[in-house]
């Protein structure tokens, strides 16, 4: 059972990660159709990742693997590429998407106890934190994509995870054309303000998108905030 996994998966990420082989060897899915919960077997799960694969914007980039199908389309996906591989991202069809769990195990641990719960699918709570990560790899990739003009949601995708002491990186994404990266690295300087991006978030608050502005004008508020607790 185990090699008809792998090789199934190996067709899709080679070589395929040791927790999504054991996972789907496993053969364990739970599933509550009242609260939503559908998490996929192998075969429907290639099935929908070749779909996401050729639709979503982030498909290819992040590698991603559908784990579950509540036919909602918000699907949670393990990501199979990339220096947040082998976290687990959530792909709404409206609203922000984001790394939602540092592993598939946490996944499967949130899913398991929200049933217990009665917590509909909808109502998960993603970690803030994911220790697995490696900030300053982020950093380096997020760099090499600035480099390559690369898919701007895939930069947009990883801002969220980057450590803000990354000040010279944020000086760059302050500058980039694009809104949604402005946007996107705004929030992270408000949810981790640093004195040494004062002058970056200052640079926003001027932008002539509404929605930037207010997200610079936030970010600079974070910061004096710590500047005068100081």
């Amino acid at each position: 059972m185990t090699q008809d996994v792998y090789q199934a998966l190996q067709t899709f990420c080679d070589p395929p990660p040791d927790d999504l082989v054991k996972h789907f060897s496993e053969g364990s899915f739970p599933n509550d159709p009242v609260l939503h919960f559908n998490l996929l077997p192998l075969e429907d799960a290639l099935d929908f990742s070749i779909s996401i694969q050729t639709h979503a914007y982030l498909g290819e980039p992040l590698g991603l693997f559908a784990l579950e199908d509540a036919n909602n389309s918000n699907p949670y996906c393990y990501v199979s590429k990339g220096p947040a591989k082998g976290t687990i991202y959530y792909l709404p069809h409206d609203g922000w998407p984001e790394f939602a769990y540092d592993s598939l195990e946490d996944f499967l641990t949130a899913i398991r106890k929200a049933i217990e719960s009665g917590t509909y699918i909808d109502d998960l709570v993603h970690d803030k934190v994911l220790p697995s990560i490696d900030r300053h790899e982020v950093a380096n990739y997020t760099e090499k994509l600035l480099e390559e003009d690369a898919l701007v949601e895939e930069i947009v995708a990883y801002i969220p995870l980057l450590d803000t002491k990354e000040t010279k990186l944020f000086e760059k994404l302050v500058k980039h054309p694009e809104p949604c990266v402005l946007h996107a690295a705004a929030s992270r300087v408000e949810e981790s303000p640093q004195l040494a991006l004062l002058d970056a978030a200052t640079v926003l608050t001027n932008h002539p998108y509404p929605h930037v502005a207010q997200h610079g004008k936030k970010a600079r508020a974070a910061i004096h905030k710590i500047k005068y607790q100081l």
